[in-house]
């Protein structure tokens, strides 16, 4: 069953200047695994 809402993460890379960072709207029903790949694509690793 689809949620009504997203969460809201901000990702950003420590020690990098200028700051490197995204904002993700994920769903809540998201495990670890697919969080990690998510943030592997958003910074296009």
């Amino acid at each position: 069953m689809a949620k009504d809402y997203a969460l809201q993460f901000r990702v950003w890379l420590w020690g990098i200047e200028p700051q490197i960072w995204r904002r993700l709207l994920l769903s809540p029903e998201l495990n670890f695994a697919e969080l990690h790949e998510v943030i592997q694509a958003a910074f296009g690793w």
